[in-house]
């Protein structure tokens, strides 16, 4: 193996992140159903439903689903429009590896953006739960940012297949 070759250890590395993903996706997911299945029980067995529980559904769905994006950009199912990609599939691997690496370009751009954004609202309380409204933001920064490294990999695939 040579020194620019990192190996297996790379692949377990990807390997465990996207499980990661997907453990974060389905859990975040699964909560949400939770929570709104306890709030329509609360509301018809009390009439009563605690007002945060609607933005926590909120927050969770959103790290869920970037979580998801996530793990879908790495195994090639995300939804896209392959007009491009298949108007030039004659050009063949050097049109691949370009869409691949400006869509890495394009990871790395909003997960910057996204932290900044996640500093500005730092000082921002949300209104239910009274969390800094960079807790629910982050997730663009930290899942873009799983993204982009995914991406990584799947360039470092195209490059060695």
């Amino acid at each position: 193996m040579s020194s620019a070759d990192p190996g297996p250890r790379a692949e377990t590395v990807i390997e465990k992140l996207d499980q990661a993903l997907r453990i974060i996706a389905g859990a975040s997911l699964a909560l949400v159903f939770l929570v709104i299945i306890l709030q329509v029980a609360m509301r018809y067995l009390l009439q009563s439903v605690p007002f945060f529980m609607e933005e926590a559904a909120r927050y969770l769905c959103a790290w869920g689903i970037f979580a998801g994006i996530a793990s879908a950009i790495f195994h090639g199912t995300h939804i896209r429009v392959a007009v491009l990609q298949d108007r030039l599939r004659k050009a063949g691997r050097p049109i691949g590896l370009l869409l691949e690496f400006t869509c890495l370009c394009l990871y790395a751009l909003v997960a910057v953006s996204g932290f900044q954004l996640a500093l500005f609202l730092h000082a921002e309380k949300s209104i239910a739960m009274g969390i800094p409204l960079s807790v629910p933001v982050a997730a663009i920064p930290v899942f873009f940012t799983a993204a982009a490294i995914l991406s990584i990999a799947r360039i470092r695939n195209w490059t060695r297949s």
